[in-house]
């Protein structure tokens, strides 16, 4: 016999009900859920705040450099100087930073650009509000040294410090002593010594009082100085000969045994022995 427990033990006879039911009240609104309650308005104003800063230290105005001075130059070009620094200032790193702002300016490479550009005592480059100060002192030129592909200054201890245009040769030319050398040279090499230049200086000085017209000098080995003359002949000298006692001899033939003649050379690095060629029969 089977019985059923879902009638209660009474005498009403009333089934139980197990089933879940639903009841809707239509006095009774449940709160709704609000959107906003998981919206950070204070995380998004910080996130909105740092792209704007961050936009106005790369992109704006505030940390542009848009002026460069140059001072110290004498034979430099300060437009040279300027035109490096603008190359240098054009551009972005990364394809986003440009190089123009002074947080991300390379102060470091442009030193290094100048620096192997031209030979210097010093080189200072300053940063300040929108402005690049650079500050340079030359290494002073004392002869022109050519190997007829580019021309170059070269300082009292023979070491070539800078690079000539076409227009500055011209410019330069008349004052200062033209050196004819075969070898390739480069900024920062030093073809010919000290002794050499300061040889060369005292000659050419000593040339232009008695109104000998010089071309050029060659280098004919360590201790050798060629000089060559717009009128075609040339001499020969040795810086390990005293210079005036060469000027000497050269001025004593010139006036009593050469006046009049033509020669191709004369030799006076031998104290005394003063060779010409060809033989003027002396």
């Amino acid at each position: 016999m089977i019985r059923d427990y879902s009638y209660t033990g009474g005498k009403s006879g009333v089934k139980k009900d197990y089933q879940v039911k639903n009841f809707n009240n239509p006095y009774f609104h449940p709160e709704k859920k609000s959107l906003t309650k998981h919206f950070n308005t204070k995380l998004y104003l910080q996130i909105l705040l740092a792209l704007f800063l961050l936009y106005v230290i790369i992109y704006s105005d505030l940390f542009k450099i848009t002026a460069v001075g140059v001072t110290g130059t004498d034979l430099i070009d300060q437009n040279e100087i300027r035109a490096m620094t603008e190359k240098e200032l054009s551009g972005c790193k990364l394809f986003l930073f440009p190089k123009r702002n002074m947080i991300f300016f390379n102060k470091n490479k442009l030193e290094q650009e100048i620096g192997g550009r031209y030979a210097l005592n010093k080189l200072e480059i300053k940063k300040s509000w929108h402005r690049l100060d650079i500050n340079l002192e030359e290494k002073v030129a004392y002869l022109i040294a050519t190997n007829n592909q580019t021309s170059y200054f070269v300082d009292m201890t023979g070491t070539i410090i800078k690079e000539l245009s076409p227009q500055e040769m011209i410019d330069y030319s008349p004052r200062f002593p033209k050196l004819v050398l075969t070898q390739e040279i480069k900024i920062g090499d030093q073809p010919i010594s000290g002794r050499f230049v300061n040889y060369v200086l005292e000659l050419d000085k000593d040339l232009k009082i008695h109104n000998i017209k010089v071309k050029d000098y060659q280098s004919g080995g360590v201790d050798q100085v060629f000089m060559n003359t717009e009128a075609g002949w040339q001499a020969k000298f040795s810086i390990n000969t005293n210079i005036k006692f060469s000027l000497e001899n050269l001025y004593f033939f010139l006036d009593k045994k050469l006046k009049g003649k033509t020669f191709q050379y004369i030799d006076l690095r031998i104290g005394d022995h003063v060779y010409v060629f060809p033989e003027q029969g002396i």
